[in-house]
């Protein structure tokens, strides 16, 4: 499998993952419930690391110089690594990847909250 059809698989996992959250979180809100703190602890923690995995591919693909720690370090500190990554990158549309990066990271706790407000 090549690089190119890794990042597709894995921004499809990104995808698919943020709208079964999301699925969760409106499930547990119009249950009048809330998702357990393990549960968004795992979410936060599997979202950085499945973005510190695409940027390492995107990387690879883009033959860019890589050290080795770079990848914790997207892990670690993804908000402030990856729009740098995207915008070294892809310049101006790396912003607005970056934008729907953080829409897909906040999905699941907007629609948990729409659907409290809305429909409780």
């Amino acid at each position: 499998m090549t690089l190119k059809n890794n990042q597709k698989w894995i921004v499809l996992g990104l995808l698919f993952a943020s709208l079964a959250y999301a699925w969760l979180e409106v499930f547990a809100a119009l249950k009048k419930q809330v998702t357990s703190e393990e549960t968004n602890f795992i979410w936060s923690v599997s979202y950085a690391l499945v973005i510190a995995l695409w940027t390492s591919n995107d990387a690879k693909e883009k033959k860019l110089y890589e050290p080795f720690e770079y990848s914790y370090f997207v892990f670690l500190f993804w908000p402030l690594v990856l729009p740098y990554h995207l915008a070294k990158t892809r310049g101006a549309d790396g912003v607005i990847m970056f934008m729907g990066v953080v829409f897909l990271y906040m999905l699941p706790f907007l629609s948990g909250l729409v659907t409290w407000a809305y429909f409780t």
